[in-house]
């Protein structure tokens, strides 16, 4: 019985350690509690105004999308109309995520609304490591607009 424990004992070991030797170099990774506040383009131009409809409004119809070593893995949905502040309900994670990448988080406005078919245009853009991104973050473009998110190792 003894010899048994001992065999188990040692393949146990062995278990964690293969795991541990497997997952070096790698970290879980969860980000979460999205809030998007402002109306101003990376430019300093107003969400829309390039759309008569919208321009004195200021409406912005933003979503987020990070990119984990130049590769987007997520992509938010769009909220509508924002005028101020939005917050999103969706979060990114991934369980195996290497240390040393790089992350970008962008921020966008949908212009697929708008006449003509114009292009969506970019409110902020930030490229991070991973320990920069842990914790509350705010990440802002420098005209007012900003994005706030959580961010943690898992």
């Amino acid at each position: 019985m003894a010899a048994l424990r001992s065999v188990l004992a040692t393949v146990l070991i062995f278990c964690i350690i293969e795991y541990c030797e497997s997952n070096a170099g790698f970290a879980g990774l969860r980000i979460s509690n999205f809030a998007f506040e402002g109306h101003k383009l990376a430019n300093g131009g107003n969400c829309d105004g390039t759309n008569p409809f919208k321009q004195m409004s200021k409406y912005c119809e933003p979503y987020v999308k990070i990119f984990v070593n130049g590769q987007q893995v997520f992509r938010s949905e769009t909220k509508s109309a924002a005028v101020n502040a939005v917050k999103f309900s969706e979060h990114y994670e991934n369980a195996k995520i290497p240390r040393d990448a790089k992350i970008r988080i962008e921020v966008w406005d949908s212009d697929s609304g708008n006449a003509g078919g114009s292009k969506d245009d970019l409110i902020l853009r930030k490229e991070v490591t991973l320990n920069q991104c842990l914790g509350y973050q705010t990440i802002d473009n420098g005209h007012g607009s900003k994005l706030s998110f959580n961010g943690l190792l898992k």
